[in-house]
């Protein structure tokens, strides 16, 4: 993915440590003219109970992904979800790269082993 480039995907298409930004479905504005792919909105990102995070897993069904999320800000940077994935349905999920890929390799090999 480019920099903070927005691509929706199916979850055979996510492999681990893919970047994502997860839009719960109250988050996610109905109004077309907002829109610049099917079912999601740049301006959703902004929202504040968007989580970023990166992919650990994908469901074969390819219904559901596994991810780890940061704390937001003031505590960005810091790994909210150290122990767990946590299972996300793939119409909340979409690809969408906020850091150098660095970042998730050095914090994969730490703490998703």
């Amino acid at each position: 993915m480019k920099d903070t480039e927005l691509v929706k995907m199916g979850s055979r298409n996510f492999q681990r440590g893919d970047q994502i930004a997860y839009v719960p479905k109250h988050c996610q504005h109905p109004l077309p003219h907002q829109r610049k792919m099917p079912g999601y909105f740049v301006s959703d990102i902004g929202e504040p109970g968007v989580e970023l995070g990166f992919v650990t897993s994908a469901s074969p069904d390819g219904m559901h992904v596994w991810c780890r999320f940061w704390y937001p800000a003031p505590k960005g940077g810091v790994l909210r979800t150290k122990l767990n994935s946590e299972r996300c349905d793939i119409e909340d999920v979409v690809g969408y790269r906020y850091a150098d890929d660095k970042l998730i390799e050095d914090v994969m090999a730490r703490w998703c082993q």
